[in-house]
């Protein structure tokens, strides 16, 4: 028998297979995570999809001054004075910094559609982390493809989330600080609790009605039982939200961000979903596993009812997370096993729930199965005409018109010196400014009593546009 003889050449030789071994199993691991993620991702771009037909639905009331104000940050390089109380500055640096780096002001023929298109990149964010989530919850890849689904078809979460809002900006974070505390094992290492507080904290500043989430990502610390982390995460969240924002501007913003639709308006578009969330949350107050996240639910459901509260602020944070509360509800019902004495009944539940699962989808998907925002297109032709007829007629006169047009009009080459926003004009700004009359300016006739004195004064010198859309340049008072 021959004994091996080990040489130089050998070594190299076990150095190559082993450094060959490490890259196959290397690309085998990445080959396996990307088959995993084909679903979530095809979700996720299945969600964006479906809101590309709302970036040229009309304006929302609450989406003209974000949208002039992320125009002052990604182009101008500043805010826009008076911020006022709702002002949501880091909601506007992460969209100004979206359309930078995208250059969507110059892909997109209005700026209200270059900044919804950031939304829309939020929108699909919210529906991979809603299934991450899921799947951090213990459940099943259906029963999280089914969430994923629910955010993508509900038109009251399509509407919802294509607006300009800070919510939608701030959803992304808290999906994932929520996402990261949501474990069932006792002993871990401390960094995916520190990276969720941070996210928890990003969330909050960037919209402060995201408080409402607070007790939820405290019922996930406290119920490991271990005392230093909670204090540890509840004085680092603590610390975060006061450096960020401060006690007096986080009440501040919590209540004026609810400008915009009243809830009703928005459940009245889907009272299915609205009516199986508070059924789902009530049901999953009896759940261990669920508990928390109905309580955060919950929370923001009477948060949105609050006589002059945060209102459709906290509505809009409801859609991804009572989605993941309705299919977790689901998958709990008829899979749980309930013991009697020495008994144990198997899925006492699976019929009823099943049953009432069958019904409510029975309903639901007619309701879905038009896209929303298919007919709804704003006529974009009547203020490219008004901004034209400004251009030839009156290039340097100053002229007092609403958030999204004055993006537009500055956009095309107009002196900012002589375009004025509604919240920087007083009463002898009013009477020295000709008013370029808009459909999101004529709604801000009825809580602006100087722009109402200063309409009616004026005289209709132009008419671009006929009906709701019409643009009308008025000669100063």
């Amino acid at each position: 028998m021959t004994a091996h003889r080990w040489s130089a050449l050998s070594s190299v030789r076990l150095i190559a297979r082993s450094r060959r071994l490490r890259a196959e199993e290397r690309t085998a691991t990445a080959g396996h995570v990307l088959l995993r993620l084909i679903v979530p991702l095809g979700l996720a771009g299945l969600t964006a999809a479906l809101r590309v037909g709302m970036l040229q639905s009309p304006a929302q009331p609450v989406e003209a001054q974000h949208v002039a104000q992320v125009y002052a940050v990604a182009e101008l390089g500043k805010l826009l004075d008076p911020l006022g109380a709702a002002a949501a500055p880091l909601a506007w640096l992460q969209i100004g910094g979206y359309t930078a780096l995208t250059d969507a002001f110059a892909r997109h023929a209005t700026g209200a559609i270059a900044v919804r298109e950031s939304i829309l990149f939020a929108s699909a964010c919210c529906a991979l982390l809603v299934w991450l989530f899921a799947r951090r919850m213990s459940l099943s890849r259906w029963t999280a493809a089914a969430a994923v689904g629910m955010v993508a078809l509900s038109p009251m979460a399509i509407s919802i989330q294509s607006a300009v809002r800070p919510e939608n900006v701030a959803m992304p974070w808290a999906l994932a600080g929520l996402g990261l505390l949501w474990t069932h094992n006792r002993h871990r290492s401390l960094a995916p609790d520190l990276w969720a507080t941070a996210f928890l904290v990003i969330a909050v500043i960037t919209a402060p009605v995201m408080l409402a989430l607070v007790p939820t990502g405290a019922w996930l610390i406290w119920r490991r039982r271990r005392k230093r982390l909670s204090l540890m995460v509840a004085s680092l969240f603590t610390l975060g939200v006061g450096i960020g924002l401060g006690t007096t501007r986080v009440l501040d913003g919590a209540y004026l961000t609810g400008d915009g639709p009243v809830p009703a308006h928005w459940v009245a578009m889907d009272p299915v979903l609205a009516a199986t969330a508070v059924f789902a949350a009530c049901g999953a107050l009896f759940s261990y596993r669920l508990r928390p996240l109905a309580v955060g639910v919950l929370s923001l459901i009477v948060t949105a009812l609050i006589p002059g509260g945060p209102g459709t602020a906290a509505l809009t944070v409801v859609p991804p997370l009572a989605a993941l509360l309705i299919a977790g509800t689901v998958e709990c019902g008829i899979t749980h096993r309930e013991r009697v004495g020495r008994h144990q009944l198997v899925r006492p539940f699976l019929v009823p729930t099943a049953a009432l699962a069958v019904t409510v989808a029975a309903f639901a998907i007619p309701a879905w199965a038009s896209p929303v925002g298919a007919t709804e297109r704003s006529d974009i032709a009547p203020a490219v005409a008004a901004a034209g007829w400004l251009r030839v007629n009156l290039p340097e006169a100053r002229i007092l018109t609403d958030d999204s047009m004055w993006v537009d009009l500055v956009r095309g080459g107009r002196p900012i010196a002589a375009t004025t926003r509604p919240d920087e004009c007083v009463d002898t700004c009013l009477a020295q400014s000709w008013l370029l009359l808009t459909p999101a300016l004529r709604q801000d006739i009825d809580v602006r009593p100087g722009l109402a004195s200063a309409v009616d004064r004026s005289k209709l010198v132009a008419v671009f546009g006929a009906g709701e859309t019409r643009v009308e340049v008025r000669s100063h008072p």
